[in-house]
Parts: C-alpha cells; sequence; structure tokens
C-alpha cells in the first residue's frame, strides 16, 4: 500500500487499523516453527513501523492484537514474557489498556510473569483488577460498540 501511495497508483495511506490488520493475520499463522518465526517478524516490523509513520497510531486493538502474536508464535518462557512486558509498559504509558488487552496478557503469562509485570496488588484471585489499575493507563481507551448489521 507504502509502495502504490508512493507511486501515485492510489491516495490513500495506510491507516492504524491497516497496520493492526496485517498484525492480525500474522497472528494466526499456523504453520510450521519457520513460518512461525517469518509471521512474528512481520508482525514486530509492522508495528514498529506503524510507531515511526504514525507515532500515537497505536491503540487498543493494535495492542492486544501484538499480544495475541505473542502468545501465539512465541513459545510461553521468558522471551515471550519480555516482549509482553515491553508491550504492556508502552500501552500503559500511551493509556490504553482495555479490559480485552489485560484478558490477553493474562492468557498469555503464567501467574509469576503476571504478578511480575502487573504486581500483586492489582490482582484478585490471580485475575487483574480492573477496578484497581491507574486510570491513566485507561485515559485513551475508546469504548468498542458491536456492529449492528442491517
Amino acid at each position: 500500500m507504502i509502495e502504490l501511495k508512493g507511486d501515485g497508483t492510489i491516495s490513500a495511506s495506510p491507516n492504524t487499523h491497516c497496520y493492526t490488520a496485517v498484525i492480525n493475520s500474522c497472528a494466526y499463522c499456523e504453520r510450521d516453527s519457520l513460518e512461525k518465526r517469518q509471521a512474528l517478524r512481520i508482525a514486530i516490523e509492522t508495528y514498529k513501523e506503524l510507531l515511526v509513520r504514525i507515532p500515537d497510531g497505536a491503540n487498543q486493538v493494535t495492542f492486544s492484537t501484538l499480544v495475541t502474536a505473542f502468545r501465539n508464535l512465541l513459545p510461553p518462557d521468558e522471551t515471550r514474557a519480555a516482549a509482553i512486558e515491553t508491550i504492556f509498559k508502552k500501552c500503559a504509558d500511551d493509556g490504553h489498556v482495555s479490559d480485552r488487552f489485560l484478558r490477553q496478557v493474562q492468557s498469555s503469562l503464567s501467574e509469576d510473569q503476571l504478578h511480575k509485570l502487573i504486581g500483586v496488588e492489582l490482582l484478585s484471585e490471580g485475575r487483574v483488577d480492573v477496578e484497581q489499575i491507574p486510570s491513566t493507563w485507561r485515559r485513551n481507551v475508546e469504548q468498542m460498540s458491536a456492529r449492528v448489521t442491517p
């Protein structure tokens, strides 16, 4: 799309939805480990390109989708936990910690990893207590409404 925009074939530039769609496609790669590594590389490169082209472009859906990619494409080890920690911090700093994002993080980390990332004081019965998270983490969360088609 960037090349087509550059050569004048199209007038639209990729937006947050376009970048997030690419990351989502990568997140559900179900092939062998080589293809999963390639999908992970593409997802990360796409995220980085989004941040360069649209500095405040990542939103709650982008962050949730990226965590899904890490959960599906990385083994449940410290590499995955470190990647999710990086994204969690960026998401919290940007104020996009949504309920969906928290569910994705919870399902991607062990209980110990979750304690280390979130802190014990924000957990209740092994789950993140949404009422306890700082409001600054959620300040830019948009309420997603279900689309109804006629």
